[in-house]
């Protein structure tokens, strides 16, 4: 059940959504920080932390992760102990090092923020994450306000509470960066069945190939997932620089994932177990797919794949 509760990175009242997965895990969703979770070691941490500047820092990084839809952040002292854990320190490290990443970022969350080109974005007193401000004094953020308007990439009031409306030159400009984004990422996209028997196969095959192969694995636990397309799935593909689409077990999910990618012109390695093979859609018969048999199979016949066919 949610309840109002002050927000421990920012001090303000913000919305609790209650446990999470029964781990001592709470969610909280807050009008600045955007919606993420917090154990109980932590936000014991944040309550006590005197650093205003380090938790206006924590608190940009949070929303701009709530702004692109990625998964759910939860804020640890142990970032290996919880899915998709991150502590403290690593929420410091992501804050933008220059003032150009500091335009571009508050760029690309106003485009995230805009429901269509030409819709205006409502700023209030409140928004100051969104311009990765490290102060809650507007002098930073009508700093940066500025600079996009100059540079040409917004239209915006002079007053806060006022709107924003990125240009079409805004909008171009959010797309080299998200496109020089995919030149240099290393994160590889698995799409597959969610179920336990496929468990084994995770760590010591697609992951272990992909990681011997110099790039990052990425997988939506399945817990998260639950066989639905959604916008986070969504915006992980686009940020992969290749698919692994494995279709053991024949999951519509898989199919749809893989689609997609190869929509964006994106690589797609095909895979399946060699008893699942029969029931492999007619469409994706085309295509090459690794047959395997056991995990070491899938790892070696993954790696020696990607070294072949991804530049």
């Amino acid at each position: 059940m949610s309840s109002l509760y002050m927000c421990p990175v920012c001090d303000q009242y913000a919305i609790s959504l209650g446990e999470v997965n029964h781990n001592d895990v709470y969610g909280v969703d807050c009008t600045r920080c955007g919606l993420f979770n917090i154990s109980h070691e932590a936000q014991s941490q944040l309550f006590i932390m005197k650093d205003e500047v380090e938790k206006n820092k924590i608190s940009a990084v949070l929303r701009e992760n709530s702004i692109k839809n990625r998964l759910v952040y939860t804020v640890t002292l142990g970032r290996a102990a919880l899915k998709n854990g991150i502590t403290i320190d690593n929420l410091l490290s992501l804050f933008p090092r220059t003032v150009s990443d500091r335009i571009d970022r508050t760029l690309q969350n106003l485009v995230n923020l805009s429901s269509f080109p030409s819709s205006p974005v409502h700023i209030t007193e409140d928004s100051y994450p969104i311009f990765f401000s490290e102060i809650k004094d507007l002098k930073v953020t009508f700093f940066i306000l500025k600079q996009l308007s100059e540079d040409g990439y917004i239209q915006s009031e002079t007053s806060i509470p006022g709107e924003i409306i990125v240009t079409a030159k805004g909008w171009n400009r959010v797309s080299e960066l998200e496109k020089k984004v995919k030149e240099d990422t290393k994160q590889v996209f698995i799409a597959m069945w969610f179920d336990k028997q496929m468990d084994q196969f995770v760590g010591d095959g697609f992951e272990a190939a992909i990681k011997e192969s110099g790039y990052e694995p990425f997988r939506i636990d399945w817990k998260e997932h639950n066989e639905k397309i959604d916008d986070q799935i969504i915006s992980e593909i686009k940020k992969s620089k290749f698919l692994v689409a494995d279709v053991t077990g024949h999951r519509g999910g898989v199919y749809f994932e893989a689609g997609y990618a190869l929509g964006l012109g994106m690589p797609v390695i095909w895979t399946c177990k060699e008893d699942h093979l029969k029931d492999v859609h007619f469409d994706t018969r085309q295509y090459n797919h690794i047959v395997w048999t056991d995990v070491e199979d899938l790892r070696r016949k993954l790696y020696y794949r990607i070294q072949a066919t991804i530049e």
